[in-house]
């Protein structure tokens, strides 16, 4: 019986620290699609920073009446966080499912740790954050775009500001080897130079054609050359 009750006890507690013990894994999703997908996408400056904590009784309780879990307690963290509470304050509204203003005060919350999927945000900082609104709280995590607002591209501007919303018809789609074949209504990505395609890509919708084709610019081509250049470069090191 006795036994049953530590069980009890140390599955709930390993329940709480799921924050710590957990795994968080997203899919590679380019802007273009984070803006189409989510709730909202807000430039906001972070105001405040609050940790959410676990209370920490439970600890002191069975190190007390359970003797035999003393040392492994003494490895679990001094503090549990279970959510990250950001106080923002808007800047510009590019897409949202609530009535936001420029100028607007706001809650966003987060998971406590970077296993459990939470996003780490620095005071006074601006960022892109595009979240989802679950029961009237606006969130995000390690599977949305966050991005500080200095590193965003002018393609990335160009698509905050119109191209992305006027493209979200067209699936944006990785793809490997010989399975990267055009269809009409993707715009397909190659893994090893995901940053050309994430910084520079515009995936555009051709009404005459009704088809999807990633759009034509300066910076998108000159990445993608430079990008394969040095992947055959290494390529015949690995050969030598």
């Amino acid at each position: 019986m006795q036994y049953i009750r530590i069980l009890i006890v140390v599955t709930a507690i390993i329940s709480l620290a799921g924050v710590v013990l957990s795994g968080c894994r997203c899919q590679i999703k380019h802007p273009q699609t984070a803006f189409c997908t989510h709730n909202y996408v807000i430039k906001v400056m972070v105001k405040r920073i609050k940790e959410n904590l676990a209370e920490n009784g439970y600890k002191q309780y069975l190190s007390k009446n359970y003797n035999q879990f003393t040392v492994l307690f003494r490895r679990m963290p001094k503090k549990i966080i279970l959510s990250r509470t950001y106080k923002i304050k808007i800047l510009r509204v590019f897409k949202s499912s609530k009535k936001f203003k420029q100028g607007n005060i706001k809650k966003v919350m987060t998971p406590g740790s970077y296993k459990s999927c939470g996003v780490i945000l620095k005071k006074n900082r601006v960022y892109i954050l595009a979240g989802d609104v679950i029961n009237t709280e606006l969130w995000i995590d390690g599977c949305s775009w966050v991005q500080e607002f200095k590193s965003l591209t002018k393609q990335n501007l160009i698509g905050l500001s119109k191209k992305y919303k006027q493209n979200c018809n067209c699936q944006i789609k990785h793809c490997t080897g010989r399975n990267c074949r055009h269809h009409q209504e993707n715009c397909e990505f190659r893994h090893e130079i995901w940053g050309c395609y994430r910084d520079y890509g515009i995936c555009d919708h051709r009404k005459h054609s009704g088809s999807c084709h990633w759009k034509q610019n300066k910076d998108f081509y000159s990445c993608i050359k430079k990008s394969n250049r040095k992947l055959r470069r290494n390529k015949k090191k690995r050969k030598v």
